[in-house]
């Protein structure tokens, strides 16, 4: 190796020491979470919005995927779907021209959900010296954020208690049974529209997207309106009558009427 190819490793080195990295950024969770702790009484959905418009014609700030060793600016990974999606023009169906979608923040704070469940929140965000000058309130670190897992666990499981509904009977539970087959419909029907491969989910997928759209589905609750064991049965014989030997609904609801009277 000669004296120009040692400096040249070594300036090299210098530079990937200075380039900035995962710890040098702030996550959109990280940046909700510390809006949240600012401002106790506004929603997430309100905050994401807020910050949004802050981000406005901000054409200057960066925004990255964040991986464990490495930061990647999603300008770069967007230019090259687009060079992608140019040479494959007019060659890609429907659910495939679905996957080049740019990388925004727009994209992941839309439709945001109280729970903040979105994994990506965690792995995009910005440099954190390009968004902390913008914001009126502290950035928490990542540590002063962590609650004890087990604390969580608990805390959802007290959460899922109080929001399972008493046990439904008569009349009230036909119209919760028809409100859950209108949702599961509606979910399907999307599904199709939006071009998806399957159009029908399993029930265990099929359930965890109404519960997704609860708010949406029953705003006074944003919840099932029955136990997810029960509102499993009713998809299940719903979803599965051609399997049955009968599918004669009115002798199915004979037979059902006669059992609860053994």
């Amino acid at each position: 190796m000669d004296f120009s190819e040692i400096l040249g490793k070594k300036v090299q080195q210098q530079i990937q020491r200075n380039k900035p990295g995962p710890k040098d950024c702030v996550s959109l969770y990280n940046i909700l979470r510390s809006a949240k702790h600012h401002y106790t009484l506004a929603t997430y959905a309100d905050l994401s919005s807020a910050l949004l418009t802050l981000l406005s014609g901000k054409f200057d700030i960066k925004f990255f995927i964040i991986n464990k060793d490495t930061i990647v600016d999603t300008e770069m990974i967007n230019f090259g779907q687009c060079l992608e999606l140019d040479y494959k023009k007019g060659k890609l169906t429907s659910p495939e021209l679905a996957n080049y979608v740019a990388i925004t923040p727009t994209l992941l704070l839309s439709g945001i959900n109280e729970s903040l469940s979105n994994e990506s929140l965690h792995t995009h965000g910005f440099l954190r010296n390009e968004i902390a000058p913008l914001l009126d309130f502290e950035l928490m670190n990542v540590a002063e954020d962590k609650t004890n897992d087990k604390e969580k666990y608990s805390q959802r499981l007290a959460e899922r208690e109080i929001q399972n509904p008493p046990p439904l009977k008569g009349e009230n539970y036909a119209i919760k049974r028809e409100e859950l087959l209108i949702a599961a419909l509606a979910i399907i029907g999307q599904n199709q529209k939006d071009g998806k491969k399957i159009i029908v989910p399993t029930i265990t997928d099929l359930l965890d997207e109404i519960e997704k759209q609860a708010k949406k589905f029953w705003p006074s609750t944003e919840t099932l309106p029955m136990s997810r064991k029960e509102a499993a049965e009713q998809l299940g014989f719903a979803l599965n009558l051609f399997a049955r030997q009968i599918q004669d609904l009115e002798s199915l609801r004979a037979m059902k009427k006669q059992k609860r009277k053994n």
